[in-house]
């Protein structure tokens, strides 16, 4: 038994033990709320609920989620569900619903059912952090987003098509931060994005943003993107098959940018192709592991000596410069080398003895023998110094 004091959800009151708050309707929307539940069914009205019970809101024909750009934050391990039996969700503005798992339960769910469908037509933020579900099912068919579309979550349900129109953003995270994530099918990380749901996010929104900074590792396992995309790690990044994007690329790793197989951007203009490593890069993929056809690529890392660099050659590096204090726009022209440390490495060659008579014209060499200064596992073939010259000596 619940006893209402309409205006004022702090002045609920609760009667014996609830497992659920169920509000039920044949339509449930911004107006029809206010009329019935005074400012119960706030952002404010919800989590005071969700002190004692999972939320439910169900309706026959159609619902509409009003946050009115608020966060609707719920007391740990309680659940939302919004549910229909035949009709629509639909958001009536902006906002954010936020749960946490600490046991069991902190799930987040949509469920359109009937011929129901799913319109996110405001900016919607949904996060379920350690270890909550966020699950979206349209018995209709079809997950409508007209806008940004914000994920954080290690288990993400989609029972429907997307379907996008406009520039939407699509952004994932993590839902517990130090948990692994690959991007498409592959591997054994803790969260596996598949390849059809990289499908239906490829083709739905126009940019793409997978990890957290303060999160686990991240491994793409999507050979082509159409559009800008972003991995972002606390940890290292892989990029473990060939990858080729229309639009940039970003990658910014905490740990290490590990090159299994080549990067290739080919149509972007600009800083089309960016790995920031807080460690080292590592490539395995050879000299042509790294292209930007019509632009350029900047690799930035602590410092020469930790990379693998497998032959990849820069047009020139830089030193003392990171990339939270020197964006891309900064950085020289051409593909560039960018190092945290201000120590440049200085390669030592001995220069072999000769003689020439006093008078007369020398006409030798000098011989050079490299001595020190190569990092990492370079080698002069690989730095592009086959022959090493110095001029003739005036006499």
């Amino acid at each position: 038994e619940i006893g209402r004091a309409p205006a004022h959800p702090d002045n609920l009151s609760w009667i014996g033990s609830l497992d659920e708050i169920h509000i039920y309707n044949d339509d449930i929307s911004a107006l029809e709320v206010s009329e019935l539940f005074g400012t119960q069914l706030t952002a404010d009205g919800l989590e005071y609920m969700s002190q004692t019970a999972d939320i439910i809101l169900q309706a026959d024909n159609a619902i509409s989620l009003d946050l009115q750009s608020d966060t609707l934050t719920l007391v740990d391990d309680r659940s939302i569900t919004l549910q229909t039996t035949n009709g629509n969700i639909s958001t009536a503005s902006t906002g954010s619903i936020i749960t946490n798992r600490t046991g069991t339960g902190g799930n987040i769910t949509f469920n359109a059912g009937g011929t129901g469908n799913i319109n996110i037509d405001h900016a919607l933020t949904l996060t379920a952090q350690n270890g909550g579900e966020i699950s979206f099912a349209a018995g209709g068919g079809n997950v409508n987003i007209t806008n940004n579309f914000n994920l954080t979550t290690d288990n993400f349900n989609l029972t429907g098509t997307l379907n996008v129109t406009g520039t939407g953003t699509f952004t994932y995270s993590q839902g517990t931060a130090g948990n692994s994530l690959g991007v498409g099918t592959g591997g054994s990380p803790n969260i596996s994005l598949s390849d059809a749901l990289i499908a239906d996010v490829k083709t739905a929104f126009s940019n793409y943003s997978f990890g957290r900074l303060d999160g686990g590792a991240i491994t793409n396992y999507t050979t082509t993107w159409e559009d800008p995309v972003t991995f972002l790690s606390g940890g290292n990044f892989t990029n473990a098959v060939a990858a080729t994007s229309d639009d940039t690329v970003l990658v910014r790793a905490g740990g290490d940018v590990i090159l299994d197989a080549d990067m290739a951007t080919t149509s972007a203009t600009g800083n089309a192709l960016v790995l920031s490593a807080g460690d080292d890069f590592l490539n395995n993929a050879g000299s042509d592991a790294l292209s930007a056809t019509n632009s350029r690529w900047l690799v930035y890392s602590d410092e020469p000596n930790g990379n693998t660099r497998d032959g990849v050659l820069p047009s020139a590096s830089e030193f003392n410069k990171t990339y939270a204090a020197n964006a891309p726009a900064t950085i020289g022209a051409g593909n560039r080398f960018v190092y945290a440390t201000a120590v440049q490495p200085a390669l030592i060659y001995q220069v072999g003895n000769d003689t020439v008579e006093y008078g007369d014209a020398y006409s030798g060499t000098p011989s050079l023998t490299y001595s020190s200064g190569l990092v990492g596992n370079d080698t002069l073939l690989n730095i592009g110094l086959t022959d090493v010259q110095i001029p003739a000596p005036a006499v």
